[in-house]
């Protein structure tokens, strides 16, 4: 067992105080705490939410959140400069801290977080006291079990904030919660509420909730967990909610067929660590006949391409696309008899590795000998031999040695530079000069 499992197991074996209690003498970006509270004997300080909640189910919070009370934004900043820098957000009593010694910032703050929609937000642990107040009563339970319950009345949460519907899903997603009964049912009855619409001042419907908000939502459930984020988007109809045309039946299968990645060969005997947001979404959608149109009205329909391609949840849907187009190739096409370079240009890539992983779910899901299953296999070791034969054999040529004979980028262009690459990996040419040999033979032929 690693070192790092040891410790998780160390820490879920303490009660829940002394966890956070052993988190927060650990983590290099609350080293001020105690020198703090001595300098501010009045002070207190607190954890809550994500922050709270993330340490309880033995994770470390991104950029954890600490409320610190009886005291004032101005002491606070006074007697923590000399651990670390602030810089202000938002308003005078929030503040980004960045303490010396520490990778990431974290945020203070003077006033106390929110009542939180789910009981496993709700928990704040005071320093102090070395106490954990769980202020709706269920919440330590919740964690313990992995339930996502809400605080109050499910349907009336959910009425009045149609977007903690989505919320739900996410962090369900996130940490593969389970619903509570009573909240599951109000969630899927307050789906359609996505869709109220209202009158602008020259009396035009619109939605209230935009677009791209939905969207970007989907793909942040899909993100933070392929599996279980599909399972959770069909069970509960926000696919359907989004996509009335896609066949429930359909999508059901598809989401079965995502369950094929808790292998971790259909993955990393591809090469891939991780199945994309764009192959998530193919995947979700492998078996819907009209797969490719789906994807481009919900493209279009709720802005999916607006995501930054820094951000997690970024998703490529000209990716996704070709992923659909190109998902049962090998029905038709045997991958011996590709040129090498265009099984290069196809397969020798993170695209082409996922729609391989994405292959091999599809028909270890169906379950029965097809020819393309066998080709896929033939696919994966032609790819692990070319994987070789490129690492030790960059390209030989490229663009600017046409330019330099006069060949004007085009068809022609193209094609060229794949003949030299062909002969490349077919081992027929070993070195510039002799590439260059074949280059102008190829182009005498004109």
């Amino acid at each position: 067992m690693s070192e790092d499992l040891l410790l998780r197991y160390a820490n879920f074996s303490m009660p829940p105080a002394e966890r956070v209690r052993d988190f927060i003498a650990r983590d290099p970006r609350l080293q001020w705490v105690n020198p703090f509270l001595r300098r501010q004997p009045n002070a207190d300080l607190s954890l809550g939410g994500a922050t709270l909640r993330t340490i309880l189910l033995g994770h470390i919070p991104a950029t954890p959140h600490v409320t610190i009370h009886h005291t004032s934004s101005h002491d606070i900043r006074s007697a923590l400069t000399p651990y670390g820098n602030f810089q202000l957000e938002g308003y005078g009593d929030v503040m980004t801290f960045a303490p010396n010694d520490a990778a990431h910032t974290i945020i203070l703050s003077t006033t106390p977080q929110e009542r939180k929609e789910f009981t496993v937000d709700s928990l704040t642990y005071r320093y102090r006291d070395h106490a954990i107040d769980d202020a709706n009563g269920n919440g330590l339970d919740d964690i313990k079990t992995r339930t996502l319950r809400t605080t109050n009345y499910p349907l009336r949460t959910f009425a009045n904030e149609p977007l903690a519907t989505l919320r739900a899903l996410r962090l369900a997603a996130q940490h593969e919660f389970t619903f509570a009964g009573e909240t599951w049912h109000a969630l899927t009855r307050s789906l359609p509420r996505l869709h109220i619409t209202e009158h602008d001042d020259e009396g035009l419907s619109r939605f209230t909730i935009p677009r791209r908000v939905l969207g970007h939502a989907l793909l942040d459930i899909l993100a933070a967990n392929s599996r279980y984020g599909a399972s959770l988007v069909h069970a509960s109809g926000l696919l359907s909610t989004l996509a009335p045309n896609v066949n429930d039946d359909t999508s059901a299968h598809s989401v079965a067929m995502l369950h094929t990645f808790a292998h971790p060969e259909t993955l990393g005997g591809h090469g891939v660590e991780k199945l994309s947001n764009a192959a998530t979404l193919a995947a979700l959608l492998a078996n819907e006949p009209n797969a490719t149109t789906v994807i481009k009205n919900l493209a279009r329909d709720y802005h999916l391409h607006e995501i930054h391609s820094s951000h997690p949840s970024h998703c490529d849907v000209d990716d996704t696309t070709w992923l659909l187009d190109n998902l049962r190739m090998f029905t038709d096409i045997d991958p011996a008899s590709l040129q090498p370079s265009a099984f290069e240009k196809i397969f020798g890539n993170q695209r082409g590795r996922q729609l391989l992983a994405l292959m091999h779910a599809v028909f270890l899901d169906e379950g029965t000998h097809h020819v393309g299953r066998e080709r896929m296999h033939v696919a994966r070791r032609l790819l692990d031999r070319y994987d070789e034969q490129r690492d030790a054999s960059p390209k030989l040529l490229r663009g600017r040695d046409l330019d330099t004979l006069g060949i004007p980028p085009g068809p022609l262009y193209r094609r060229l530079l794949s003949k030299i690459r062909d002969a490349q990996l077919s081992g027929l040419v070993t070195n510039r000069d002799e590439a260059m040999h074949l280059l102008r033979l190829e182009i005498g032929k004109i």
